[in-house]
């Protein structure tokens, strides 16, 4: 239990770093390897640490004031690798500010050698609107459409 309070401490900072567009704050918590990979919402797969550092700093030049508030939080951990799931409900402007986005992330840490968690991936993607859960409980897809939604292809429709 200890180990996921470390993780999500680290999660929670890794937040925290980039709500104050703080870079030094941000390479401290990441693994600076070329096994590091990053998805920001809409760009392509980053690939090591070098590339992640630039992105980063294009980041923290070009926003206006973000706030992050996390929901749905969950840590999972097996030996040195953890990782969170979490969707980031993003505010723009100083205080409350206004709903922007709903952002789903995974962040994938490693635990150091000095016992410290640190992220070795991070993927977000943009929530363009939740998928209902079908009756064979997978998301968006009703029973006898074979997950097309019913379309011309004989699929029974509502």
């Amino acid at each position: 239990m200890q180990d996921d309070a470390g993780v999500l401490a680290a999660n929670e900072e890794f937040y925290r770093a980039f709500e104050s567009y703080d870079l030094p704050r941000m390479e401290r918590l990441w693994v600076q390897a070329e096994r590091s990979t990053c998805v920001h919402p809409g760009w392509q797969l980053l690939r090591g640490w070098a590339d992640i550092r630039e992105s980063w700093l294009a980041i923290f030049t070009g926003l206006e004031v973000l706030r992050f508030t996390l929901s749905d939080v969950r840590p999972h951990r097996q030996a040195a690798l953890a990782w969170v799931t979490l969707h980031e409900n993003i505010r723009n402007g100083p205080g409350p500010g206004r709903l922007a986005s709903t952002v789903l992330a995974t962040n994938v840490f490693e635990r150091g050698d000095d016992g410290l968690w640190r992220i070795v991936h991070h993927h977000a993607s943009h929530v363009l609107r939740r998928a209902p859960i079908g009756p064979r409980g997978r998301s968006g897809e009703r029973e006898g459409t074979g997950g097309d939604g019913g379309g011309a292809a004989g699929g029974k429709r509502d």
